[in-house]
């Protein structure tokens, strides 16, 4: 267990304590279940490459047992609610080839909000939403889960859903080890405390609202690589100050923009915003292969980040169910 006395600048480890003079809070976030009866219980989530081998062995199992058609049900129509369920559709004649399991499969994801993909813009919304419903799979929106057992999804609306799996897709939160912690982030923002020198959150653990829309920004990979950057800029000039090497730290701010992304659907398919144009189908797929390529050569040296990619971008266009 990790504990930070941010007052003390100490951090807690569960055997020894690490004093600092500076701090940067990064601990990622966890699933939101928003103390929905049953849910964590009886559902399964995509966060780690460990949660997609345990969907990936249950979804394998039923197939191996039954000798029924098969529910399942994804709460969250969000990026991950709609990639995933693509990604089972396409999957599913794979796995009745190989357990020659003819029962028909009903996936189905339910979204609290009017449309799947609600935070982003509705053209890539609409797109989508054609998308996974040409690749077979049920949209039902408007609808909150309210309470689950084991083989049942209840609605707001009274109604209820039977289900053989429940994948919920439907929020994150900051890591619960921040909220013990008296920590308030300077909106301007240096991505300082507002109440505690020299300690700092980025990524997830950071609540950024853009000045003019007043909208979050996103827990992405590429805001909080941003973050991190801005913070340890703004350490390392306050250590050249210390060290009388600059009069004055300069100061460096978080600027709010607007995100490309990219949303894969099933196969060789993808929609994506660039600015202000949105692609969608094969050459979206391609770019986002591009992209992937970008961050591995940010993270590693370049021959290897090519070689890795490289292999992974092979083995994928292979996959005979890809299309």
């Amino acid at each position: 267990m990790v504990q930070a006395d941010i007052e003390n600048k100490t951090v807690r480890l569960s055997r020894s304590e690490i004093d600092f003079e500076y701090l940067i809070i990064a601990l990622g976030a966890e699933v939101n279940y928003f103390n929905i009866p049953g849910l964590k219980e009886h559902s399964l989530h995509l966060k780690t490459f460990g949660d997609a081998i345990k969907i990936r062995d249950r979804i394998t199992s039923i197939f191996r047992d039954s000798n029924k058609n098969i529910q399942i049900v994804i709460g969250g129509g969000g990026t991950t609610g709609v990639e995933l369920a693509g990604e089972i559709k396409e999957w599913i004649p794979e796995l009745q080839k190989e357990y020659g399991n003819k029962c028909e499969t009903e996936i189905t994801i339910i979204e609290a909000n009017p449309v799947i993909l609600s935070n982003l813009d509705e053209r890539v919304s609409e797109k989508a939403t054609r998308r996974i419903q040409k690749l077979g799979v049920s949209v039902v929106t408007n609808a909150r889960i309210t309470k689950i057992d084991k083989k049942t999804v209840c609605l707001d609306n009274d109604k209820k859903r039977d289900c053989d799996i429940i994948i919920w897709a439907g929020g994150v939160k900051a890591n619960g080890l921040t909220a013990d912690m008296p920590f308030k982030i300077d909106q301007d923002t240096n991505l300082e405390s507002e109440n505690h020198e020299n300690a700092y959150a980025i990524g997830d653990a950071a609540v950024l609202y853009h000045p003019h829309t007043n909208q979050p920004t996103p827990w992405m990979v590429r805001p909080a690589i941003i973050e991190g950057r801005i913070a340890a800029k703004n350490i390392f000039q306050k250590i050249l100050a210390m060290e009388g090497f600059v009069e004055k730290p300069k100061q460096y701010s978080y600027k709010h923009r607007q995100y490309p992304y990219i949303i894969p659907v099933g196969g060789k398919y993808a929609v994506a915003k660039i600015g202000p144009f949105i692609i969608s189908g094969l050459i979206a797929w391609i770019f986002k292969g591009f992209v992937e390529l970008n961050y591995f050569v940010s993270i590693m040296p370049l021959f290897q980040a090519i070689k890795i990619w490289f292999k992974g971008f092979r083995i994928f266009i292979q996959n005979d169910r890809l299309g």
